[in-house]
């Protein structure tokens, strides 16, 4: 099973790291 709850904190934070 995949935890959603990780991958949408892995997302946010990869965008947030991922500023233009």
């Amino acid at each position: 099973m995949i935890d959603l709850d990780l991958i949408n904190s892995l997302f946010t934070f990869n965008k947030l790291i991922k500023l233009p």
